[in-house]
């Protein structure tokens, strides 16, 4: 039988690879994998921020020992290969001469780096409140970059605040790709704070299509507050293969589900 130490030691292993993997882990989405309650998973959280292991941030935790988004010092860090294969399935979808928005998050700025090595960036026009994406896309010759200014969030380095909320309603967008922190049929978009929340209602409001991009485990679990209902997305990315349970809902439901495996 398995003791309560051991039972402990096992889900800060799993905690510990899920920050290797992707960067950041959130509460609801680890209580859901372990089948554990949230209480259990903060506990958690708390034990390995004091060991250094991590640090906590609103819904969840990123490593302390790096920041998520740093691409200011002109280097291209190493990302998880299942972001990096889930920005080439972006890729290869987007449309040609399109305006597009980038949000931001992880997932987003590895699409950046991605796309910004890619013909197809020639031509297309860029609007984004991540300052990550725009430095990275500011690399590209002939493409249009606007950053919708703002203030800044510190761990994502996003653009947030009515400044923000006022500029992205000005634009008229082709498509928005947006990396929520969780989606279901139910309760649609969710996003980890009120402000979040608002950005994504903003650039669901100016845009003509919706994709989001998130981990597969993501896929039918909710978040901290609802940003949009599920009606206003066209397709669905993963980074990983959901289970058939998870992609059920969606695909009765009319969403195309569509996986970077």
């Amino acid at each position: 039988m398995t003791t309560q130490v051991e039972a402990a030691a096992d889900r800060h292993r799993h905690i510990i690879d899920r920050l290797d993997a992707v960067g950041r882990v959130e509460v609801g989405t680890l209580a859901s994998s372990l089948d554990v309650a949230p209480e259990t998973i903060r506990r958690d959280l708390r034990l390995l921020e004091q060991q250094g292991v991590l640090q906590r941030v609103h819904g969840g935790a990123v490593r302390r020992t790096e920041r998520p988004l740093s691409p200011f010092d002109g280097t291209t860090p190493e990302h998880p290969p299942q972001h990096l294969r889930l920005a080439e399935l972006v890729i290869d979808r987007l449309p040609a001469d399109a305006t597009v928005f980038i949000g931001a998050s992880p997932l987003t700025w590895v699409l950046a780096e991605s796309l910004s090595r890619r013909p197809q960036a020639e031509g297309m026009t860029i609007v984004t409140n991540s300052l990550d994406v725009a430095v990275v896309m500011s690399r590209v010759e002939r493409l249009h970059i606007y950053n919708v200014g703002g203030g800044v969030e510190q761990e994502t380095r996003a653009q947030q605040g009515g400044w923000a909320l006022d500029e992205i309603g000005r634009f008229q967008i082709d498509l928005a790709l947006l990396a929520p922190t969780g989606v279901t049929v139910e309760g649609g978009i969710f996003a980890d704070t009120p402000m979040a929340a608002a950005i994504i209602a903003a650039e669901v409001r100016s845009a003509n299509q919706i994709w989001l991009m998130l981990e597969a485990e993501k896929l039918g679990l909710p978040g901290f507050i609802q940003a949009a209902p599920i009606d206003v997305v066209d397709q669905i990315l993963t980074a990983g293969t959901p289970q058939p349970h998870q992609t059920a809902p969606f695909s009765d439901a009319g969403i195309t589900v569509v996986s970077a495996e």
